[in-house]
């Protein structure tokens, strides 16, 4: 039996070797859809009066079935549900930071519920991903034609691994300027 050895640099240090193409398709899975079709229902519920008070626990839906059977339409809170926080169902558009994006699999899952003429901002280390994540921007536009979406690969914890790779911060990233921040799948 074989041991690969553990390594001490972190993971963002070798993004591009970490995040190839073959390895953010993987993002595209069954098994990750259903996680974030559950994120994306508690960021829809956060802060909502009637939230209620258990989370999913457990294994939901049939596994037998293409995303466990799941899909936008019998498992995501509906826009008028009670439980979708009051952010989501105000008339004043949002910019909302997805930190970690990836491949936009949750900013598509959010987009119909986002407020006309909000803007998502993501971020993320890995090329590959947003490659992917641009890949999917005519999907998201079509559920919200009004979103604005503004990519950037960069690190906002690293400023190493922004140097290495002659990246700046996006003007787009500034504090106290974001109503709501997300990061459902991140490495850290």
């Amino acid at each position: 039996m074989s041991h690969q050895a553990a390594t001490s640099e972190p993971i963002h240090n070798n993004a591009d070797q970490t995040f190839t193409k073959e390895h953010s398709s993987r993002y595209e899975n069954p098994s990750l859809r259903l996680m974030l079709k559950a994120n994306c229902n508690a960021i829809l519920s956060y802060a909502s009066p009637n939230q209620p008070p258990e989370t999913i626990g457990a294994l939901v839906g049939d596994y037998t079935k293409p995303e466990f059977g799941l899909t936008e339409e019998n498992f995501l809170l509906k826009p008028n549900d009670p439980e979708v926080s009051p952010i989501f169902k105000s008339k004043k558009p949002i910019k909302m930071l997805d930190f970690a994006c990836g491949t936009g699999l949750l900013d598509y899952y959010l987009a119909s519920y986002l407020p006309e003429n909000s803007e998502i901002v993501g971020v993320d280390i890995s090329k590959n991903q947003l490659d992917i994540f641009e890949k999917r921007l005519d999907k998201i536009q079509n559920k919200n034609p009004t979103l604005k979406i503004k990519l950037a690969e960069f690190d906002i914890l690293n400023e190493e691994f922004n140097k290495k790779k002659s990246l700046s911060s996006p003007k787009d990233l500034q504090e106290n300027t974001f109503d709501l921040i997300i990061c459902s799948i991140s490495f850290l």
